[in-house]
């Protein structure tokens, strides 16, 4: 059972507080690594995003460069650079589609989509009409440059505009988008951090309440054992060797303090015919009774009761005389009988009986404890002799 009471006081809150430490760790681990996951996510989108507003610069880069072009090919007097103008529009028109190409390749959202969808049927329509500037440059005549500018400034800007636009409104929206994902994450990670941080304080609150526990049981269990060895396990009284440890002490302050100290040694009648007839269980009963009607009658602080061996008892009274010691003896002769415990082996009586020595002395150097116990033993042996069921004093100077 102690061994029961061993495990369970220390291995349970161990198990326990090894299970909530274990419980709030995961815990705090998988707050950490969503966070790490949200982050990977936000650097992930970031990079998207980086990437796409770097194809949309270029992109609305060659859309205003073909535009400034085309009015420097009008009014330009030479026809080789009209020429080699021309080539550099027809290049950054490669140069567009592959950047558009580019884009759509990645991940584009709904509503870059929508844009792209949108500025599609304007691609031939700028192309045709800066094919056509180009033949109105070519042909040197004021009618031919008029002729192209208005389509500059009626047709190509407003539609390379519309795409400027679009693409002004998709890094707008991706700018947005980069600031609020920060935003999100940053308060994400605040709430994180307190979050661990009241984990933290939890796990340590556990462990330090774990400790305690587990301290707390076994000094229990320390002061446990250290009870066990000093009582008796049937009886709950003290041991043979705690009862001599305590008699030193009070003879001791009994001498230093010139006071009586009283001994009862005390013996069940006839209790191996009890065991014999009735089984040890029930003589281990009768046992207990026995000790609960003394520790019942000798209460007092500083008073001695120990199991002294087998059936006997024995009670040391400090500050008590031989007419006190008597009236003890007395009484818990009277109170085993009221117990009525029934004897039928007895040679006494019919119930269970006891049989008290018992002896005062003033500790002194011309006496000693051997000298009161044996006094006390001395007067068992004569109630004994005398028919049991009684106690019976020895004077020291009897001896």
């Amino acid at each position: 059972m102690f061994q029961q009471l061993k495990y369970s006081s220390t291995i349970i809150p161990l198990v326990i507080g090894f299970s909530i430490f274990v419980a709030l760790f995961l815990v705090s681990w998988a707050i950490t690594s969503n966070q790490l996951e949200e982050y990977e996510k936000l650097n992930t989108k970031t990079q998207m995003a980086g990437e796409k507003m770097e194809v949309v610069n270029k992109l609305i880069s060659i859309a205003r460069t073909r535009t400034r072009l085309s009015q420097n090919m009008l009014m330009s007097k030479d026809i080789f650079e009209k020429d080699e103008i021309s080539m550099e529009i027809n290049s950054l028109a490669s140069d567009f589609i592959i950047n558009r190409r580019l884009f759509e390749s990645l991940n584009m959202t709904a509503q870059e989509k929508a844009i792209f969808d949108s500025q599609r049927p304007l691609y031939p329509k700028i192309k045709d009409n800066l094919s056509f500037i180009t033949e109105l440059a070519l042909e040197e005549s004021d009618a031919a440059a008029e002729q192209a500018m208005h389509i500059i400034f009626h047709d190509i800007m407003p539609m390379q505009d519309k795409i400027i636009d679009d693409f002004g409104s998709i890094m707008k929206t991706l700018d947005d988008n980069v600031h609020t994902d920060s935003l999100a994450a940053s308060e994400n990670n605040r709430k994180n951090s307190k979050a661990r941080l009241w984990l933290l304080f939890f796990i340590l609150l556990v462990s330090i309440a774990t400790i305690a526990v587990v301290i707390r049981n076994i000094l229990r269990i320390e002061q446990r054992l250290q009870d066990l060895s000093l009582t008796d396990s049937l009886t709950g009284l003290l041991n043979r060797r705690a009862f001599n440890e305590m008699l030193q002490k009070e003879w001791k302050n009994a001498s230093r303090c010139a006071k009586p100290l009283s001994a009862l040694l005390i013996d069940i009648d006839y209790f191996k015919n009890y065991n014999d007839h009735y089984g040890h269980q029930e003589g281990d009963d009768s046992l207990k009774s026995i000790a609960d009607v003394i520790k019942r009658i000798v209460y007092r602080t500083g008073d001695i009761v120990a199991r002294y061996g087998g059936e006997e008892f024995i009670v040391v009274l400090p500050s008590v005389d031989e007419s006190g010691a008597g009236m003890v003896a007395e009484r818990l002769l009277d109170e085993v009988r009221k117990e009525n415990i029934p004897h039928k082996a007895s040679e006494t009586d019919e119930i269970v009986t006891i049989s008290i020595g018992y002896a005062s002395m003033l500790p002194s150097n011309d006496n000693s404890i051997e000298a009161l116990i044996k006094a006390a033993d001395d007067g068992l042996y004569k109630s004994k002799k005398a028919g049991r069921n009684r106690a019976s004093c020895i004077a020291l100077e009897d001896q």
